[in-house]
């Protein structure tokens, strides 16, 4: 993790920290205020540069989203296509639907798949977490999550304090 990006979770982490209630639960625009608060505080100019590539990314990957293709509300065809849309080939590369070609649609289908599967097997290893924490629960009343983690499940804390990747980021 970049000098940058340490800094921005520990300035994350500290607005998390500020606003959360003794229920361990925020609300999000408090958590958004506090860090906006925070960074006007704790200004960095080294790490400046670094804020700003990450803010083009997150800029640049919110543009991808919303060009990826989906079906249209009462599209009367039915299709996924639109002249705007960017459809995914790998290799961190990119084409316009409009200019596509026929290996781009095999290129983009097999992606789409393959991310399908990602997805569901994400989705199976959550809710066997979930099942297997909810069991637990039922043997252990009047416990939290985090009693159960450490109780049940083992769960010890790190010598060394985790750094937390952001999953979404595709560097």
């Amino acid at each position: 993790m970049s000098k940058a990006e340490v800094w921005m979770q520990e300035i994350a982490q500290k607005a998390a920290e500020a606003v959360t209630g003794r229920d361990g639960r925020f609300k999000d625009p408090d958590f958004f205020a506090e860090i906006e608060r925070l960074l006007a505080e704790e200004e960095r100019p080294d790490v400046i540069r670094e804020v700003k590539l990450n803010a083009a990314r997150r800029i640049g990957n919110r543009f991808l989203r919303a060009r990826s293709p989906r079906k249209k509300k009462d599209d009367p065809i039915d299709a996924l296509f639109d002249p705007g849309y960017i459809l995914p080939l790998g290799d961190e590369t990119r084409v316009f639907m409009d200019r596509a070609t026929p290996d781009d649609l095999i290129m983009y289908g097999a992606l789409s798949s393959e991310m399908a599967a990602n997805v569901n097997r994400a989705a199976a290893d959550r809710q066997d977490y979930v099942a297997s924490r909810l069991k637990a629960f039922r043997s252990s009343k009047g416990q939290l999550l985090g009693g159960i983690e450490r109780d049940v499940f083992g769960y010890v804390e790190p010598d060394e304090p985790e750094e937390y990747d952001d999953p979404d980021d595709d560097q």
